[in-house]
């Protein structure tokens, strides 16, 4: 019996060992990618060699960087795909959260152009902010293309199982991600301090895994993995003193501490290949370098190419994974919405931005300029979705969570040659009274104070109520050299102090947020004195007077950059209709304004960009009030008002009831954010433009030459303006956003 039994036992541990030596011949390889910003793309010539030597992976894990291509490679992505989607993922402005213009909220078009950068103001204090932006533009492009993966919460149930890496900013400890919404994870693993917001689950505030563990061997030999294949593209020695001169400089240098102790090299030893790409004379935001990157990581894996065979050649043909495809265009109908996580905004208010409704067919791009529009609106510190497939179409699930900041103070700078040199202060404070509303207030402080109030309640594609009040006041001293300016009826020389109140009470509707139309009254006030009206340089009060009208104005702003743009068209309409004044320096009496400006640029060439403008006001009755005139010249790009730029010709010299204004603008980019533009302008100013005298009776030109750069701090341009007609030139320069 006891014979018996010996026997029955020799056969199940001889079929156990069996067992064991089939497994051991089908090796599950687990591969293992670094951070490094930019110098992770290298990450994926190293894959491609990989696949090349038939290698099966079965297990992959990564950080920063290295969670991003391994997470999309986990999603069914090969090597050689992920290669040509990396451009279109458009990393080189990862750092700078670049949604497209055309996606931003009507308000924001111009908002985003005046601040160089804000802080967070929470319980009344001003806080630092988390990182210089959230780096949304890339993540939502990511989620579009692990879309296919977005129902699966578990990340050992993608077509690779995966694991990424992140820090805890609570306590400085290390966070595995397995399971969760994969773009989040990518984003949470990636957050480089400083530079990117970290990203909040649960209790937890994450941050780039390479702080705590930039190379996670242990971590996937967990998962299973028999043999770990590791690519590092992280620093193996600490800068040195003169070579930490950037942000990101310094941060490489305080994830490498990490890297080059002890515990590290022990992990580098457990790998059995270890490729190690020379990338490190790129800098880990060298995106733009994206090519030659990833060919680095090719030949650095080639080293190890019969290495790699060899590997392959103990594993099984694998036939079971899963292959992703890119995102593709086709249409589809939406079945069902489902959004949770709202509070403070309306379900409706969110299905507008995305512009979603039942029974709509939408295609890919349609919705995911959606999620970038709804995260434009900063409302948001996260938003997953999930589509899936329904009876008739696709059910949309979008899980929210809100932004617990509500209020930022923002700050500007700018220097001019009429309003002199200023700082922007700007408190925006969200919620304030209703659900979605915004209070934003902007001060100058500097040559010449101004101030501008905007409280705004935004309803989206239905009517939202506005109310806005700003003032401005300058000085100007013009000569009027055949002019034929209805100030020079006056007198010939203006010194001229001018102050502008405008309150505006009004009702607005948006449409995909680059066409608004709305309606509404205005107060106006206008007080002016000049300097020159008696040779003992007395002051003559010339206006000090207020004015009632009803208005009406309809915009579509769809330029693809304000200041520098290379595609796009623009059209701002609107008419006041002055009902009453108390003026008792003129003869008032009610009339009607109305102003269009058009402009439309196209790119010629990569480089080279037209710009075709064109501008007229026409008043209908009578008006012998010249501060409601229309004044041309100066090369100030945004007036509010009655003054508009004419190049060649000082601020304000010429204008009348009615203008009629034409320009054309050629603009070559000489370096990356570098341009150089010819400009020339023609006018013409009367009483009845249209039909006195014919359209070119009289015409002003002027033009000019302008180089401008593109900063972090705003344009800065350097203007040379002539005109023939009086043979005048000048010199101006313009530093930061206007406001």
């Amino acid at each position: 019996m006891q014979k018996w039994v010996l026997s029955i036992l020799s056969i199940f541990i001889l079929a156990s060992l069996s067992a064991q030596k089939i497994e051991k011949d089908d090796l599950k390889v687990g591969v293992v990618l670094s951070g490094g910003g930019a110098k992770g793309l290298a990450h994926i010539g190293a894959l491609k060699v990989i696949e090349e030597a038939g290698i099966r992976i079965d297990y992959i894990g990564g950080t920063s960087m290295g969670a991003i291509v391994g997470g999309m490679y986990a999603a069914g992505y090969s090597a050689d795909e992920l290669e040509q989607i990396v451009p279109k993922l458009g990393f080189d402005q990862y750092l700078e959260d670049a949604i497209p213009r055309k996606l931003l909220p009507f308000d924001k078009k111009l908002a985003n152009d005046k601040y160089v950068f804000k802080l967070p103001i929470k319980d009344k204090n001003i806080l630092i902010p988390g990182g210089i932006n959230k780096g949304y533009n890339v993540m939502n492009k990511i989620a579009r293309y692990t879309e296919h993966v977005n129902s699966i919460q578990d990340f050992n149930k993608l077509p690779i199982p995966f694991v990424c890496i992140a820090t805890n900013l609570v306590n400085g400890e290390q966070v595995t991600l397995r399971k969760g919404y994969l773009p989040v994870a990518l984003r949470a693993s990636s957050a480089y301090p400083t530079l990117l917001t970290p990203v909040e689950i649960e209790d937890k505030i994450l941050v780039d895994g390479g702080i705590v563990n930039n190379f996670p061997v242990d971590e996937v030999l967990e998962m299973g993995a028999d043999i770990i294949i590791g690519v590092d593209v992280s620093s193996n020695k600490l800068k040195l003193k003169d070579e930490l001169n950037s942000l990101p400089a310094m941060i490489d240098q305080m994830i490498s501490f990490q890297m080059i102790n002890d515990e590290t090299q022990a992990k580098k030893e457990k790998t059995a290949i270890y490729i190690r790409p020379e990338v490190m004379n790129y800098s880990v935001t060298d995106f733009v370098h994206y090519d030659s990157i990833i060919q680095i990581g090719v030949e650095a894996a080639e080293w190890q190419l019969e290495a790699l065979k060899k590997i392959a050649a103990q594993q099984k043909e694998n036939k079971n994974k899963i292959k992703a495809s890119y995102p593709r265009d086709e249409f589809f109908t939406v079945e069902a919405i489902h959004i949770s996580g709202n509070e403070n905004y309306s379900s409706a208010y969110i299905k507008e931005k995305l512009q979603l409704r039942l029974g709509k067919r939408i295609n890919a791009d349609d919705f995911y300029n959606g999620i970038d529009r709804l995260s434009a609106t900063n409302h948001f510190r996260s938003i997953e979705h999930q589509i899936s497939n329904g009876k008739t179409g696709k059910i949309i699930d979008i899980h929210l969570s809100e932004n617990r900041v509500k209020s930022y103070l923002q700050l500007g700078v700018h220097y001019d040659p009429l309003f002199k040199s200023g700082v922007l202060l700007n408190i925006t404070t969200r919620t304030l009274l209703f659900k979605n509303d915004q209070l934003s207030t902007d001060f100058v402080i500097g040559g010449k104070f101004r101030y501008n109030l905007n409280y705004f309640i935004d309803n989206g594609v239905n009517a939202s109520l506005g109310l806005q009040s700003n003032y401005q006041t300058f000085n100007f001293n013009t000569e009027f050299i055949d002019s034929g300016s209805t100030f020079s009826d006056i007198m010939n020389n203006l010194n001229l102090d001018y102050d502008e109140y405008n309150n505006r009470l009004y009702i607005q509707a948006v449409y995909r947020d680059n066409f608004a139309v709305g309606m509404g009254g205005q107060h106006k006030r206008i007080k002016a004195t000049n300097e020159n009206f008696t040779e003992q340089s007395h002051t003559e009060l010339f206006v000090n007077s207020d004015y009632i009208s009803p208005c009406i104005f309809i915009s579509y702003d769809g330029l693809n950059e304000r200041y520098f743009p290379t595609r796009g068209f623009l059209f701002d309409g609107k008419a006041h209709w002055y009902l009453w004044s108390d003026d008792v320096y003129y003869d008032f009496k009610p009339f009607v304004s109305g102003q269009v400006k058009i402009k439309y640029t196209l790119p010629l060439t990569k480089h080279f960009t037209a710009q075709i403008g064109s501008e007229a006001a026409i008043s209908l009755g009578s008006n012998d009030n010249p501060f409601l005139d229309y004044h041309l010249g100066g090369d100030n790009d945004t007036y509010q008002g009655q003054f508009v730029p004419f190049y060649g010709y000082e601020f304000g010299s010429f204008g009348n009831t009615d203008y009629l204004k034409t320009s054309l603008k050629l603009q070559y980019e000489v370096y990356p954010k570098h341009y150089l533009s010819a400009i020339g302008n023609i006018a013409r100013v009367g009483k009845d433009v249209l039909f006195e005298n014919g359209l070119f009776y009289d015409t002003k030109q002027g033009y000019a030459l302008q180089y401008g750069i593109k900063t972090i701090a705003g344009p800065i341009s350097l203007t040379y303006a002539f005109t023939p007609d009086i043979k005048n030139d000048f010199w101006s320069l313009k530093i930061g956003y206007w406001f």
